[in-house]
Formats: C-alpha cells, structure tokens, sequence
C-alpha cells in the first residue's frame, strides 16, 4: 500500500473552528457576567461553608484571563483574532 492511496481524515474548515471559538468565548463571557454581576465588591467569606467569596475585581481579572486564552489557541490553530486590535492613525512626521 503507498502513500498517496491512504485516505486523509478530513480537516474541519478554519471558518468552523472561528465559529467555534467564538461561541465558547461568548458562553464564557455570558457566564462571568453573571458571576460578576453577583459578586461582591470586597472579598468575603462564608462561615457556614467555610469558603472565601471573591470579589469583582477577581472574578473580572479570571473573566479576562480565560478569554485571552480562548484567544490565543484559536490565534494558534486559525490565525484568525477574535479581539480587534485598535486602529493607529497614520501620523505624518
């Protein structure tokens, strides 16, 4: 058997793992807004369970973090950003 008769398993489209992406990074942000919207603003801390609660700040930091992430592997397999990148004006010096 040669190379050239092996079957290749098909590649899923880069569009599709964009999608992809996008929809696990919108889930994310759904997600944490919740979070954050219920949070404290100071950390706290639940006797009954013995828990510490985190505030704001940290849930919105952990938000942040998880979406670069998202970001940077779909960067890795697309090449495709999922953050716009903010336009420099052309200067003329």
């Amino acid at each position: 058997m040669s190379l050239m008769s092996t079957p290749k398993p098909d590649k899923p489209k880069s569009d599709d793992r964009v999608e992809y992406y996008k929809d696990l990074a919108r889930k994310y942000r759904d997600a944490g807004l919740k979070k954050i919207l219920a949070a404290p603003i100071k950390n706290g801390w639940n006797p009954t369970f013995r828990q510490r609660i985190p505030s704001k700040r940290e849930l919105k930091r952990e938000l942040a973090e998880s979406l670069s992430t998202i970001n940077e592997f779909c960067m890795e397999e697309t090449g495709v950003s999922l953050v716009k990148e903010p336009e420099l004006p052309n200067l003329d010096i």
